[in-house]
């Protein structure tokens, strides 16, 4: 039984890390939103594979909150997109272990879940790791972590994206606890994320050409990336029907750091020795967050 949690959860870190190495690749060629309008597409056809699981009889209520989260987690997927596009691969994925500190503070807030002394370590240990990660191999000027953290907006694009996050999944297990169907809720909210970047896309950008242009220069690559984002999503599902989720996500997070090494590696980014000392720090973070 552990052994095979523990391939549940390992496969997932790995698909998760090889469709963000891909990810990184293709926004090189196309901007965010052509990206995640093509992705979602992708996404929301793969999504027929488990219709059968889908029950479509659930309340105007929930479909409606779902349409709000696919909302949130539509922007969410966006700023994130605009950020790794810009940044370092071994500087934007360490930040993103931020996420279990920020839905800790939104369930917190809202859901009346309490924060003890391990997570409020858990967070001192996070900042520690992203200001290491930040200070990139400059130790000579310490303030420079805080002054590009301040300055910075693809920085600030990560952070709001993981609040966005946050409230998603905060969200998202309101309405798991009501008795929705986790397949009924991806299904709807695939399908409404793909519609939404189709109104983005036909509004502020070349619509239906620019989802064209997409599909026939990085079609295939995208293609991968939703492919493997499902299997991802499968195996970590299969990984907390068998495990705590305490235990499966750490595990999961280490997706960070094999992007850190083996994507720093691949696009030659610079100071990878510290950047990847910083998401082991974020690391222990995590786990002592939700452990």
């Amino acid at each position: 039984m552990v052994l095979s949690w523990l391939f549940f959860a390992f496969a997932s870190a790995a698909l998760i890390s090889i469709f963000t190495i891909v990810e990184k690749k293709s926004l090189l060629k196309e901007h965010a939103m052509k990206f995640a309008t093509v992705l979602a597409l992708f996404n929301a056809l793969l999504s027929f594979f488990y219709i059968s699981k889908v029950d479509f009889s659930i309340s105007p209520k929930f479909i409606f909150i779902i349409f709000l989260l696919a909302i949130i987690n539509a922007v969410a997927f966006l700023l994130m997109a605009k950020a790794i596009r810009h940044m370092e691969i071994s500087v934007s994925t360490p930040i993103l272990n931020f996420g279990p500190a920020i839905t800790a503070m939104f369930a917190f807030l809202f859901l009346g879940e309490s924060i003890g002394l391990s997570q409020i370590g858990g967070i001192l240990l996070l900042i520690a790791g992203v200001y290491i990660v930040e200070v990139d191999h400059d130790w000579t000027n310490l303030k420079n972590p805080l002054v590009k953290m301040l300055h910075s907006k693809y920085i600030h694009f990560l952070f709001f994206s993981m609040a966005l996050y946050a409230i998603g999944t905060v969200a998202d297990k309101y309405v798991l606890n009501q008795g929705v169907d986790k397949f009924t809720l991806l299904f709807f909210a695939h399908i409404f994320i793909a519609i939404i970047y189709i109104i983005f896309i036909s509004a502020y950008y070349n619509g239906a050409s620019d989802i064209v242009s997409g599909i026939r220069e990085s079609g295939k690559y995208i293609f991968v990336i939703a492919v493997l984002m499902s299997l991802s999503r499968i195996f970590y599902l299969e990984a907390i029907s068998l495990a705590m989720v305490s235990l499966v996500i750490p595990i999961r997070r280490l997706s960070t750091l094999f992007v850190t090494f083996f994507g720093g590696n691949f696009f030659h980014e610079n100071g990878l020795k510290i950047k990847i000392i910083g998401c082991c720090i974020t690391l222990l973070g995590v786990a002592l967050i939700v452990l």
